[in-house]
């Protein structure tokens, strides 16, 4: 498989899961957010809570859960560019970092599944 392959894989999963999000009521404020070096795959609105969504994909067949695929380093990254992203916009509300995996098209939410809290 090709990184072309995996990106477009990863591009199709991150608008399947906006739209699952959007069904629910959540309201998307950005795709594919920069945040200084970071990205940030999808940030919705929850109510009044700001909410950062990291999409997992992977095929049926990979060897390891999507969710096995988020490092300690990367979970950092992604909670040093949540916080940046909320005071970049003065977002006075909560914030929270959302996992959502998607494999063969079947999506699954866990709510809250990064802390800014380190383990």
């Amino acid at each position: 498989m090709t990184r072309d392959d995996t990106t477009a894989r990863g591009r199709a999963a991150e608008a399947l899961v906006a739209a699952h999000l959007e069904s629910l009521g959540y309201i998307v404020l950005a795709r594919n957010a920069r945040v200084g070096r970071d990205e940030l795959d999808l940030v919705v609105l929850d109510g009044a809570t700001l909410v950062v969504v990291e999409v997992r994909a992977r095929r049926a067949d990979a060897m390891v859960h999507p969710l096995a695929t988020l490092t300690a380093a990367k979970q950092q990254k992604l909670r040093r560019a949540t916080a940046r992203y909320a005071a970049e916009r003065a977002h006075r509300g909560d914030v929270r970092i959302d996992v959502v995996t998607v494999i063969e098209g079947v999506i699954e939410r866990y709510e809250g599944a990064i802390t800014f809290e380190e383990s």
